[in-house]
Protein backbone atom coordinates (compact mmCIF):
# COMPACT_ATOMS: atom_id res chain seq x y z
CA UNK A 1 0.00 0.00 0.00
CA UNK A 2 3.29 2.16 0.42
CA UNK A 3 5.19 3.66 -2.52
CA UNK A 4 8.74 4.10 -1.64
CA UNK A 5 11.46 4.96 -4.22
CA UNK A 6 14.98 6.20 -3.99
CA UNK A 7 16.09 9.41 -4.62
CA UNK A 8 18.95 11.77 -5.72
CA UNK A 9 19.69 13.05 -2.33
CA UNK A 10 20.73 16.64 -1.42
CA UNK A 11 23.62 16.80 1.03
CA UNK A 12 26.58 18.95 2.51
CA UNK A 13 29.82 18.93 0.13
CA UNK A 14 32.10 18.14 3.30
CA UNK A 15 35.59 19.37 0.96
CA UNK A 16 33.54 23.27 1.34
CA UNK A 17 32.17 23.11 4.77
CA UNK A 18 35.43 20.94 6.50
CA UNK A 19 32.84 19.27 9.26
CA UNK A 20 29.17 18.07 9.77
CA UNK A 21 28.90 19.55 13.40
CA UNK A 22 28.54 23.58 12.70
CA UNK A 23 26.01 23.05 9.88
CA UNK A 24 23.05 20.72 11.29
CA UNK A 25 20.14 22.32 13.33
CA UNK A 26 17.38 20.56 15.31
CA UNK A 27 13.85 20.63 13.65
CA UNK A 28 12.42 24.34 12.67
CA UNK A 29 9.66 23.80 15.01
CA UNK A 30 12.31 22.79 17.87
CA UNK A 31 14.20 25.85 17.46
CA UNK A 32 14.27 28.44 20.36
CA UNK A 33 15.50 32.19 19.23
CA UNK A 34 18.33 31.14 21.59
CA UNK A 35 19.14 28.30 19.17
CA UNK A 36 18.28 29.84 16.02
CA UNK A 37 20.93 32.65 17.43
CA UNK A 38 23.60 29.66 18.49
CA UNK A 39 23.30 28.00 14.96
CA UNK A 40 23.61 31.50 12.99
CA UNK A 41 27.04 31.98 15.27
CA UNK A 42 28.18 28.33 14.35
CA UNK A 43 28.36 28.31 10.64
CA UNK A 44 27.92 30.59 8.07
CA UNK A 45 27.00 27.21 6.47
CA UNK A 46 24.16 26.25 9.17
CA UNK A 47 20.98 24.84 8.07
CA UNK A 48 18.86 26.88 9.95
CA UNK A 49 19.24 29.58 7.22
CA UNK A 50 16.80 27.27 5.09
CA UNK A 51 14.63 26.13 7.51
CA UNK A 52 14.04 28.93 9.84
CA UNK A 53 15.77 32.20 8.71
CA UNK A 54 15.81 35.32 10.98
CA UNK A 55 15.78 38.24 7.94
CA UNK A 56 12.62 40.13 7.07
CA UNK A 57 11.52 37.86 4.30
CA UNK A 58 13.06 34.83 5.28
CA UNK A 59 11.58 32.80 2.44
CA UNK A 60 13.07 35.25 0.07
CA UNK A 61 16.08 34.68 2.05
CA UNK A 62 15.71 30.74 2.37
CA UNK A 63 15.69 30.66 -1.98
CA UNK A 64 18.98 32.90 -2.16
CA UNK A 65 20.63 31.20 0.58
CA UNK A 66 20.04 27.96 -1.53
CA UNK A 67 20.76 28.70 -4.86
CA UNK A 68 24.10 29.99 -3.60
CA UNK A 69 25.12 27.45 -1.73
CA UNK A 70 24.53 25.32 -4.30
CA UNK A 71 26.20 27.25 -7.14
CA UNK A 72 28.91 27.15 -5.19
CA UNK A 73 28.80 23.57 -4.31
CA UNK A 74 28.43 23.56 -0.81
CA UNK A 75 25.50 21.85 -1.35
CA UNK A 76 25.57 19.26 -4.03
CA UNK A 77 22.88 16.39 -5.45
CA UNK A 78 23.88 12.90 -5.22
CA UNK A 79 24.61 11.22 -9.02
CA UNK A 80 22.60 8.64 -8.61
CA UNK A 81 19.23 7.66 -6.82
CA UNK A 82 19.83 5.61 -3.44
CA UNK A 83 17.92 4.99 -0.11
CA UNK A 84 19.57 6.63 2.78
CA UNK A 85 19.98 4.05 6.04
CA UNK A 86 20.05 6.54 9.34
CA UNK A 87 20.87 5.67 12.53
CA UNK A 88 20.65 7.49 15.85
CA UNK A 89 22.51 6.90 19.14
CA UNK A 90 21.39 8.40 22.24
CA UNK A 91 20.83 8.05 25.72
CA UNK A 92 17.83 8.58 28.16
CA UNK A 93 18.02 8.35 31.80
CA UNK A 94 20.98 6.31 31.79
CA UNK A 95 19.61 3.86 28.96
CA UNK A 96 21.53 3.63 25.65
CA UNK A 97 19.93 2.77 22.71
CA UNK A 98 20.34 3.04 19.04
CA UNK A 99 17.50 4.35 16.61
CA UNK A 100 17.47 2.54 12.90
CA UNK A 101 15.94 3.93 10.04
CA UNK A 102 16.04 4.30 6.39
CA UNK A 103 15.31 7.45 4.25
CA UNK A 104 13.50 7.52 0.99
CA UNK A 105 10.32 9.46 -0.57
CA UNK A 106 7.16 8.13 -0.43
CA UNK A 107 4.08 8.78 -3.25
CA UNK A 108 2.03 11.35 -2.16
CA UNK A 109 -1.23 10.27 -1.29
CA UNK A 110 -4.70 11.38 0.78
CA UNK A 111 -5.32 9.80 4.20
CA UNK A 112 -8.67 8.56 2.86
CA UNK A 113 -7.14 6.21 0.91
CA UNK A 114 -5.97 4.04 3.87
CA UNK A 115 -1.90 4.06 2.95
CA UNK A 116 -0.61 6.63 5.01
CA UNK A 117 -2.47 7.54 8.48
CA UNK A 118 -2.18 10.50 10.57
CA UNK A 119 -2.42 10.43 14.38
CA UNK A 120 -2.09 13.71 15.58
CA UNK A 121 -4.12 17.15 14.61
CA UNK A 122 -2.74 20.08 12.73
CA UNK A 123 -2.96 23.75 12.96
CA UNK A 124 -3.15 26.02 9.75
CA UNK A 125 -0.78 28.32 10.90
CA UNK A 126 2.45 26.52 10.76
CA UNK A 127 1.22 24.45 7.58
CA UNK A 128 1.09 27.80 6.07
CA UNK A 129 4.56 28.68 7.01
CA UNK A 130 6.06 25.61 5.64
CA UNK A 131 4.34 25.71 2.40
CA UNK A 132 5.18 29.48 1.50
CA UNK A 133 8.82 28.17 2.06
CA UNK A 134 8.23 25.24 -0.17
CA UNK A 135 6.60 27.36 -3.02
CA UNK A 136 10.04 29.06 -2.84
CA UNK A 137 13.27 26.66 -2.61
CA UNK A 138 11.07 24.18 -4.09
CA UNK A 139 12.69 21.39 -1.69
CA UNK A 140 11.82 19.19 0.88
CA UNK A 141 14.57 20.72 3.35
CA UNK A 142 12.99 18.44 6.55
CA UNK A 143 11.91 15.00 7.31
CA UNK A 144 8.50 13.38 7.82
CA UNK A 145 9.04 10.59 10.73
CA UNK A 146 7.07 7.44 9.53
CA UNK A 147 5.92 4.33 10.99
CA UNK A 148 5.64 0.62 9.67
CA UNK A 149 5.06 -2.42 11.44
CA UNK A 150 7.93 -5.36 10.44
CA UNK A 151 8.33 -7.68 13.18
CA UNK A 152 10.72 -9.58 11.54
CA UNK A 153 12.52 -6.65 10.84
CA UNK A 154 12.94 -8.28 7.50
CA UNK A 155 13.38 -4.19 5.46
CA UNK A 156 15.87 -2.44 7.62
CA UNK A 157 18.08 -5.60 7.52
CA UNK A 158 18.11 -5.10 3.96
CA UNK A 159 20.91 -2.72 4.70
CA UNK A 160 23.23 -4.35 7.03
CA UNK A 161 26.08 -4.64 4.18
CA UNK A 162 25.57 -0.74 3.84
CA UNK A 163 25.61 -0.28 7.46
CA UNK A 164 28.61 -2.28 7.79
CA UNK A 165 30.82 0.31 6.23
CA UNK A 166 31.82 3.47 8.08
CA UNK A 167 28.88 6.05 7.64
CA UNK A 168 29.17 8.83 5.23
CA UNK A 169 28.27 11.22 8.05
CA UNK A 170 28.63 10.97 11.62
CA UNK A 171 27.76 14.14 13.80
CA UNK A 172 26.63 14.45 17.37
CA UNK A 173 24.18 17.18 18.32
CA UNK A 174 23.80 19.03 21.04
CA UNK A 175 21.65 16.63 23.09
CA UNK A 176 24.63 14.24 22.49
CA UNK A 177 22.34 12.13 20.09
CA UNK A 178 25.16 10.78 17.20
CA UNK A 179 24.32 10.80 13.88
CA UNK A 180 25.04 8.51 11.28
CA UNK A 181 23.83 8.37 7.68
CA UNK A 182 24.97 5.93 4.97
CA UNK A 183 24.38 5.72 0.88
CA UNK A 184 22.58 2.48 -0.20
CA UNK A 185 22.18 2.62 -4.05
CA UNK A 186 22.51 -1.18 -4.30
CA UNK A 187 19.17 -1.67 -6.72
CA UNK A 188 18.75 -5.54 -5.49
CA UNK A 189 18.47 -4.26 -1.84
CA UNK A 190 16.54 -0.91 -2.99
CA UNK A 191 14.34 -3.28 -4.96
CA UNK A 192 13.39 -5.57 -2.25
CA UNK A 193 12.77 -2.99 0.25
CA UNK A 194 10.23 -1.33 -2.10
CA UNK A 195 8.13 -4.57 -2.78
CA UNK A 196 8.12 -5.20 0.71
CA UNK A 197 6.85 -2.16 1.52
CA UNK A 198 4.50 -2.16 -1.20
CA UNK A 199 2.61 -4.40 2.04
CA UNK A 200 2.48 -1.99 4.57
CA UNK A 201 0.87 0.94 5.94
CA UNK A 202 2.57 3.92 7.04
CA UNK A 203 1.87 6.15 10.07
CA UNK A 204 2.87 9.84 10.37
CA UNK A 205 5.15 9.92 14.38
CA UNK A 206 6.25 13.63 13.25
CA UNK A 207 5.81 16.14 10.75
CA UNK A 208 1.85 15.86 10.10
CA UNK A 209 2.34 19.68 8.83
CA UNK A 210 5.09 18.93 6.19
CA UNK A 211 3.04 16.09 4.70
CA UNK A 212 -0.21 17.87 4.95
CA UNK A 213 1.85 20.75 3.04
CA UNK A 214 3.43 18.42 0.57
CA UNK A 215 -0.18 17.21 -0.28
CA UNK A 216 -1.36 20.60 -1.07
CA UNK A 217 2.03 21.64 -3.26
CA UNK A 218 1.37 18.35 -5.10
CA UNK A 219 -2.14 19.82 -6.17
CA UNK A 220 -0.66 23.30 -6.61
CA UNK A 221 1.74 21.88 -9.29
CA UNK A 222 -0.70 19.00 -10.74
CA UNK A 223 -3.26 22.00 -11.45
CA UNK A 224 -0.53 24.27 -13.17
CA UNK A 225 1.03 21.17 -15.12
CA UNK A 226 -1.95 19.31 -16.25
CA UNK A 227 0.32 16.86 -18.31
CA UNK A 228 1.99 15.51 -14.87
CA UNK A 229 2.13 11.83 -15.01
CA UNK A 230 2.40 10.65 -11.63
CA UNK A 231 6.83 10.38 -11.87
CA UNK A 232 7.22 14.31 -11.42
CA UNK A 233 9.28 14.16 -7.69
CA UNK A 234 6.55 16.92 -6.38
CA UNK A 235 4.53 13.82 -6.34
CA UNK A 236 6.88 12.38 -3.46
CA UNK A 237 7.44 13.22 -0.09
CA UNK A 238 10.97 12.67 1.58
CA UNK A 239 11.00 10.67 5.23
CA UNK A 240 12.31 8.53 7.43
CA UNK A 241 11.26 5.15 7.97
CA UNK A 242 11.24 3.86 11.19
CA UNK A 243 10.13 -0.04 12.48
CA UNK A 244 7.85 -0.12 15.08
CA UNK A 245 9.74 -3.04 16.41
CA UNK A 246 12.79 -1.37 16.56
CA UNK A 247 13.89 -1.96 19.84
CA UNK A 248 15.48 1.66 19.96
CA UNK A 249 11.94 3.47 19.08
CA UNK A 250 11.38 5.79 22.22
CA UNK A 251 7.65 7.91 23.19
CA UNK A 252 8.49 10.44 25.67
CA UNK A 253 5.46 12.08 28.00
CA UNK A 254 4.17 15.43 27.25
CA UNK A 255 3.47 17.13 30.92
CA UNK A 256 0.72 19.81 31.21
CA UNK A 257 1.54 22.66 33.58
CA UNK A 258 -1.86 24.87 34.08
CA UNK A 259 -1.98 28.18 34.87
CA UNK A 260 -4.66 31.07 35.04
CA UNK A 261 -7.30 29.22 36.74
CA UNK A 262 -9.27 31.74 39.12
CA UNK A 263 -9.19 30.55 42.52
CA UNK A 264 -8.07 27.53 42.39
CA UNK A 265 -7.75 25.27 45.50
CA UNK A 266 -5.03 22.02 45.15
CA UNK A 267 -7.06 20.38 47.95
CA UNK A 268 -10.52 21.42 46.39
CA UNK A 269 -9.35 19.88 43.18
CA UNK A 270 -7.94 16.50 45.10
CA UNK A 271 -11.50 16.08 46.57
CA UNK A 272 -13.56 16.43 43.83
CA UNK A 273 -10.94 14.36 42.02
CA UNK A 274 -11.96 11.63 44.85
CA UNK A 275 -15.06 10.83 43.07
CA UNK A 276 -13.53 9.08 39.85
CA UNK A 277 -9.84 8.16 41.14
CA UNK A 278 -8.21 6.48 43.84
CA UNK A 279 -6.01 9.91 45.26
CA UNK A 280 -2.73 9.24 47.01
CA UNK A 281 -0.74 11.34 48.45
CA UNK A 282 2.88 10.73 47.89
CA UNK A 283 6.82 12.56 48.33
CA UNK A 284 7.54 14.36 45.20
CA UNK A 285 10.47 12.29 44.39
CA UNK A 286 8.05 9.22 44.46
CA UNK A 287 5.94 10.02 41.05
CA UNK A 288 8.07 9.14 38.53
CA UNK A 289 8.50 5.62 39.71
CA UNK A 290 5.02 5.53 40.77
CA UNK A 291 3.58 6.38 37.19
CA UNK A 292 5.95 4.23 35.90
CA UNK A 293 4.81 1.33 37.87
CA UNK A 294 1.02 1.97 36.79
CA UNK A 295 2.32 1.84 33.31
CA UNK A 296 -0.76 -0.30 32.15
CA UNK A 297 -3.66 1.87 33.36
CA UNK A 298 -4.43 5.74 34.07
CA UNK A 299 -2.49 7.00 36.42
CA UNK A 300 -1.29 10.73 36.64
CA UNK A 301 0.86 12.48 39.10
CA UNK A 302 -0.30 16.12 40.06
CA UNK A 303 2.12 18.87 41.62
CA UNK A 304 1.04 21.89 43.53
CA UNK A 305 3.03 24.07 46.26
CA UNK A 306 0.91 22.26 48.58
CA UNK A 307 2.30 18.90 47.90
CA UNK A 308 1.75 16.01 45.67
CA UNK A 309 -0.58 13.28 44.33
CA UNK A 310 -1.12 10.45 42.46
CA UNK A 311 -4.62 9.90 40.63
CA UNK A 312 -5.82 6.13 39.21
CA UNK A 313 -8.78 6.47 37.48
CA UNK A 314 -11.08 3.94 39.77
CA UNK A 315 -14.69 4.27 37.71
CA UNK A 316 -13.90 3.69 34.21
CA UNK A 317 -17.73 4.35 32.78
CA UNK A 318 -15.88 7.50 33.05
CA UNK A 319 -14.28 7.50 29.53
CA UNK A 320 -17.75 6.72 27.56
CA UNK A 321 -19.36 9.34 29.97
CA UNK A 322 -16.91 12.24 28.83
CA UNK A 323 -15.62 10.98 25.69
CA UNK A 324 -17.65 11.26 22.65
CA UNK A 325 -19.35 8.06 21.82
CA UNK A 326 -18.48 7.90 18.26
CA UNK A 327 -14.74 7.32 19.53
CA UNK A 328 -13.24 3.66 19.81
CA UNK A 329 -12.54 2.26 22.80
CA UNK A 330 -8.48 2.68 21.77
CA UNK A 331 -8.85 6.17 21.54
CA UNK A 332 -10.72 6.24 25.24
CA UNK A 333 -8.34 4.16 26.04
CA UNK A 334 -5.61 6.60 25.74
CA UNK A 335 -3.81 8.36 29.01
CA UNK A 336 -4.04 11.79 27.07
CA UNK A 337 -7.80 11.21 26.96
CA UNK A 338 -8.39 10.64 30.03
CA UNK A 339 -5.97 14.07 31.19
CA UNK A 340 -8.01 16.26 28.26
CA UNK A 341 -11.64 14.63 28.49
CA UNK A 342 -11.74 14.02 32.45
CA UNK A 343 -9.04 16.35 34.43
CA UNK A 344 -8.37 19.05 32.75
CA UNK A 345 -12.06 19.82 30.84
CA UNK A 346 -14.50 18.43 33.23
CA UNK A 347 -12.27 18.47 36.90
CA UNK A 348 -10.54 21.64 35.97
CA UNK A 349 -13.32 23.34 33.90
CA UNK A 350 -11.28 24.49 31.34
CA UNK A 351 -13.07 25.02 27.93
CA UNK A 352 -10.75 22.90 25.25
CA UNK A 353 -11.40 25.47 22.54
CA UNK A 354 -9.50 28.05 25.05
CA UNK A 355 -6.92 25.76 26.10
CA UNK A 356 -3.79 27.69 25.01
CA UNK A 357 -5.26 30.13 27.17
CA UNK A 358 -4.87 27.68 30.28
CA UNK A 359 -1.99 24.79 29.57
CA UNK A 360 1.48 24.80 28.80
CA UNK A 361 3.83 22.08 27.46
CA UNK A 362 6.77 20.60 29.34
CA UNK A 363 8.84 17.08 28.33
CA UNK A 364 10.93 17.14 31.62
CA UNK A 365 8.85 15.85 34.69
CA UNK A 366 12.08 17.79 36.67
CA UNK A 367 11.04 20.82 34.94
CA UNK A 368 7.47 20.74 35.06
CA UNK A 369 7.73 20.85 38.97
CA UNK A 370 9.87 23.32 39.05
CA UNK A 371 8.24 25.61 37.01
CA UNK A 372 5.23 25.18 39.75
CA UNK A 373 7.78 25.54 41.99
CA UNK A 374 8.64 29.10 40.89
CA UNK A 375 5.00 30.56 40.85
CA UNK A 376 4.55 30.45 37.12
CA UNK A 377 2.39 28.00 37.32
CA UNK A 378 -0.25 26.70 39.21
CA UNK A 379 -0.67 22.70 39.05
CA UNK A 380 1.85 20.56 36.83
CA UNK A 381 0.05 17.46 35.68
CA UNK A 382 2.42 14.25 34.75
CA UNK A 383 1.74 11.52 32.67
CA UNK A 384 3.25 8.02 31.03
CA UNK A 385 4.10 7.66 27.34
CA UNK A 386 1.89 6.70 24.51
CA UNK A 387 3.10 3.45 23.40
CA UNK A 388 3.76 2.96 19.93
CA UNK A 389 1.04 -0.01 19.80
CA UNK A 390 -1.11 2.30 20.81
CA UNK A 391 -0.41 4.68 17.74
CA UNK A 392 -0.87 2.23 15.47
CA UNK A 393 -4.42 1.74 16.46
CA UNK A 394 -5.60 4.97 16.93
CA UNK A 395 -4.21 5.88 13.54
CA UNK A 396 -5.93 2.73 12.15
CA UNK A 397 -9.05 3.74 13.30
CA UNK A 398 -8.56 6.65 11.41
CA UNK A 399 -8.77 9.03 14.60
CA UNK A 400 -6.34 11.71 15.77
CA UNK A 401 -4.99 12.14 19.16
CA UNK A 402 -4.96 15.24 21.10
CA UNK A 403 -2.25 17.50 19.80
CA UNK A 404 1.06 17.08 22.59
CA UNK A 405 0.28 12.95 22.91
CA UNK A 406 3.29 12.09 21.26
CA UNK A 407 7.01 12.92 21.55
CA UNK A 408 9.13 10.41 19.71
CA UNK A 409 12.60 11.15 20.98
CA UNK A 410 15.57 11.80 19.44
CA UNK A 411 14.10 14.28 16.44
CA UNK A 412 15.52 14.02 13.17
CA UNK A 413 18.40 16.45 12.55
CA UNK A 414 18.38 18.91 9.91
CA UNK A 415 20.74 19.00 7.40
CA UNK A 416 21.70 15.76 6.62
CA UNK A 417 20.30 15.25 3.32
CA UNK A 418 16.78 17.12 1.32
CA UNK A 419 15.10 16.52 -2.00
CA UNK A 420 14.90 18.50 -4.72
CA UNK A 421 10.77 18.46 -6.08
CA UNK A 422 11.24 21.39 -8.94
CA UNK A 423 9.14 21.19 -11.53
CA UNK A 424 11.45 18.61 -13.96
CA UNK A 425 12.70 16.64 -11.60
CA UNK A 426 11.19 13.24 -11.96
CA UNK A 427 11.45 9.91 -9.68
CA UNK A 428 12.96 6.29 -11.16
CA UNK A 429 9.53 4.60 -10.95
Amino acid sequence: MATIAPFRGIKFNRSTIGDWQPVIAQPYDKITPEMQGRYYDSSPYNYVRLILGREADRYTEAERTYQSWFADRVLVKDPAPALYPYYQEFEHRGEKRVRKGFVAVVELEEFEKGGILPHERTLSKPKADRLTLMRRTQKNLEHVFMLYSDPEDRIQKLFGPTCGRPPEMSVTDEYQTVHRLWTAPDPAAIGQARELMKQKVLFIADGHHRYETSLTYRNEMRQAHPGFTGREAFNYRMVTLINLADPGLLILPTHRLVFNLAGFDFDSFLAKSAEWFDVKKIAEAEIGPELKKRSAGHSFGVYNARGSSLLTLRDRSLLDRFVPRERSRDYKELDVTVLHSVIIEHLLGINPEKIEDYVRYEREPEEAVAKVKSGEFQLAILINPTRPEQVERVAQNRERMPQKSTDFFPKLVSGLVAFDIANGEVIDA
